[in-house]
């Protein structure tokens, strides 16, 4: 019988080829659509999740095409095994042809033994596995010795099987732990975005004190912040000021950074810097506030009269209702020196006395400091309260960075004298201008739990009006470093069940190759013939088609007169002539 190459080569090209091609295929779309984590142009804006992690891909590609593609293998290594076992069929029908000439009966196959045999070469698979299972163990007492033919036969398809579970458990490996994730590219920019902020030059030639800005057109001169002539004194660039205090400016924003004490401070707007971190430059402050009503002597005489005396530079009248408030500034902490006009040091000094919550009567039932007065928390006759503040204002200069919209580092340093007057002479000139953002924060805070939980929801309010009124100030500038963040989905791949999948893969085209060469060493002489009769093709031959199911030849349909045109004999199955069954042949016509 011929063709025994051709069907070798058919069965190794099965075996071989799909599944090199697989792992080929998804390997290289693994390397191919492969994306890497850029280095940050700044250490400091290197972003958490941004650094590879260790034996991961990271595929630009659907992760659902991904193991759709892994899935192939197991799908296919299943099927595989019966052209393993076609192959393997060579090395072992020499060896039976061997035997039988060799009249070796004990290693020859019982009509059991060759039925599983039969069954494992015509693609029994993992239920033929199954059968010899049961044979070979639960028969272990009453079987005949196994022909070498089945032993064998049943190890190399236990073998191939293994294989394909082993292709199977790895592409379940590989779906279950391969993820879609949101994958961050870090890109330089180019030119430095302008997301920093310095003085403007009319601010960088004085002190930036309040006479220091005195207009006299004898004497023109820069002026910073406030033009004051004559007996009126009015922002240079009350539009940009107003617009930051309101919350609408393109030109700046004010932010806080939670801190003890929490720092305010000119920012970008969110809109202008998405998917853009970057570090840069601006300017800061914190107010710290604390209640001094006993030590200035805060009292009620009478229904309409609220005196408080904190020294000889500062002293006052509240009256009897409100809201109403006073505020100064100093040089010293203990508010004696109120002489601001030519400049003040950093620190400086704020002093706030207020009355809030008229008609809300001091009972039992009373929510937060009406009800409780603690000390330094003055109630008074028509309801409501009255207290004294006295706060310390330090102006800072800041280098901070900004990533995925979070201040990740921020450092402050205290700024000079006349960068501290920027900010303190605007809210003396034109302080009512704050004054909305104080008084609201003092209408809530008297709902506070302490006296210092009001003094630092006010000290909070303070810096972040003072700050805006003072942006009037500042330029935008360039920042010192800028990076792009770019954000899109991608497949993680854990290495270790990507390559068990591959490494399977190529396993079964390794044993294609060995099994394939052993093969053609083998199937010369009478071999074809035996592994081609080795079948239920063969057998069904033998056992109906008389004679010509017993001569050689070059096909294995060959055997059987149907092919020619003939008519041929008709097989059926029914009961015999006892309580069993048989094949039973209806002869062909004349």
């Amino acid at each position: 019988m011929g063709g025994r190459f051709a069907d070798i080569a058919f069965s190794f090209i099965i075996i071989t080829v799909p599944m090199v091609l697989f792992a080929a295929l998804l390997l290289g779309l693994v390397f191919h659509f492969r994306v890497t984590h850029n280095d940050s142009p700044n250490k400091h804006l290197q972003l958490h999740g941004t650094i590879d992690e260790p034996r991961v891909y990271y595929v630009n590609l659907s992760a659902t095409v991904l193991v759709f593609i892994a899935s192939w293998s197991s799908s296919l290594a299943p099927m595989l095994v019966s052209f393993v076992l076609a192959l393997a069929a060579y090395p072992i029908c020499r060896q039976y042809l061997n035997q039988a000439r060799a009249s070796s009966r004990r290693e020859l196959l019982t009509p059991y033994q060759l039925a599983l045999t039969l069954r494992f070469m015509n693609g029994g698979g993992f239920g033929a596995v199954w059968s010899w299972l049961k044979y070979h163990a639960g028969w272990k007492h009453v079987r005949q010795s196994q022909g070498s033919a089945l032993s064998r036969t049943a190890l190399v398809a236990i073998l191939a099987s293994l294989l394909a579970l082993a292709v199977f458990a790895a592409d379940t490996w590989l779906h279950v732990t391969t993820k879609t994730v949101e994958f961050i590219q870090l890109l330089p920019v180019a030119s430095p975005a302008p997301y920093s902020f310095a003085l403007n030059s009319n601010c960088t030639s004085s002190n930036n004190s309040l006479w220091a800005q005195y207009y006299s057109p004898a004497k023109p001169h820069p002026i910073c912040s406030i033009a004051i002539g004559g007996s009126s004194a009015y922002f240079i660039n009350s539009t940009q000021s107003l617009q930051v205090l309101n919350n609408v400016s393109e030109v700046a924003t004010v932010l806080t950074y939670e801190s003890n004490p929490p720092f305010t401070y000119l920012g970008i707007p969110q809109n202008q810097v998405k998917n853009l971190d970057y570090t840069a430059t601006t300017f800061g402050m914190t107010t710290q506030c604390k209640p001094v009503s006993s030590q200035c002597n805060l009292r009620q005489e009478g229904a309409s009269t609220t005196l408080y005396n904190c020294s000889d530079t500062w002293s006052g009248d509240l009256g009897g209702t409100g809201p109403n408030w006073d505020t100064a500034y100093f040089t010293d902490s203990d508010m004696t020196s109120g002489n601001t006009g030519y400049g003040v040091p950093n620190p400086y000094y704020w002093g706030y006395a207020a009355i809030d919550g008229t008609g809300i009567q001091s009972t039992s039932g009373s929510a937060g400091l009406i009800g409780s007065l603690p000390a330094d928390i003055l109630g008074l006759t028509h309801g409501g309260i009255a207290f004294v503040l006295a706060c310390t204002i330090t102006q800072y200069e800041i280098e901070y960075d900004s990533v995925n919209g979070t201040v990740t580092r921020f450092v402050s340093t205290l700024s000079n004298d006349s960068v501290a007057n920027v900010w303190q002479v605007p809210p003396t000139i034109n302080g009512y201008h704050a004054a909305p953002k104080i008084l609201e924060a003092t209408s809530t805070g008297i709902f506070s739990s302490t006296a210092q939980e009001l003094a630092d929801t006010i000290a909070l309010a303070y810096s972040q009006a003072a700050l805006a009124l003072g942006a009037q100030a500042v330029i935008r500038t360039p920042s010192l470093a800028v990076q792009e963040r770019k954000s899109f989905l991608v497949s993680r791949v854990p290495a270790a069940p990507l390559f068990t999948l591959v490494a399977a893969n190529l396993l079964f085209g390794l044993l294609g190759v060995i099994l394939a060469l052993i093969a053609i060493a083998s199937s010369g002489g009478d071999v074809r013939e035996v592994q081609a009769r080795l079948s239920i093709v063969g057998l069904v031959a033998d056992r109906f088609e008389g004679q010509r199911g017993r001569d050689g030849v070059k096909e294995m349909d060959d055997y059987f007169e149907e092919k020619e045109g003939h008519d041929s004999m008709r097989v059926g199955i029914d009961r015999n002539d006892g309580a069993g069954f048989a094949y039973k042949v209806w002869q062909k016509t004349a």
